[in-house]
């Protein structure tokens, strides 16, 4: 979240989603957090891999974040793409406690969050 309020300060409103996500991602890449941008996700389905989306953020994989800009307020269908990504996550990374979420840079300059995570894994 820091980095995505630094991104939001350096580089004001109306900016598109992909110039927030470079200055996230090499802002978390400075403080040494392993961060890999436009991730493709897939999910098995009678044995034959989907390809499900394109995180814009994956951070130590354990932290998918999607981003969006210009909107008033996170949807929906933010959400529901957020989840899609880490139903697909948690395939991905079975024995991991994963967080999801969507960063929202607002029309009026803003920054709104929502998350969720997965089920805590006691192994």
């Amino acid at each position: 979240m820091d980095a995505a309020v630094l991104a939001n300060k350096a580089l004001g409103q109306g900016q598109s989603e992909k110039a927030y996500e470079s200055v996230i991602a090499d802002t978390l890449y400075q403080q040494r957090m392993p961060v890999m941008r436009q991730v493709k996700y897939f999910s098995t389905v009678h044995n034959s891999i989907h390809e499900t989306g394109i995180v814009d953020l994956e951070v130590d994989q354990q932290v998918i974040v999607e981003l969006k800009a210009g909107y008033n307020t996170i949807t929906d269908d933010h959400k529901i793409q957020a989840k899609r990504y880490l139903r697909s996550a948690e395939m991905k990374y079975e024995e991991k406690t994963l967080i999801c979420g969507v960063i929202l840079f607002t029309k009026e300059g803003g920054v709104k969050t929502w998350r969720m995570k997965t089920i805590e894994k006691n192994l």
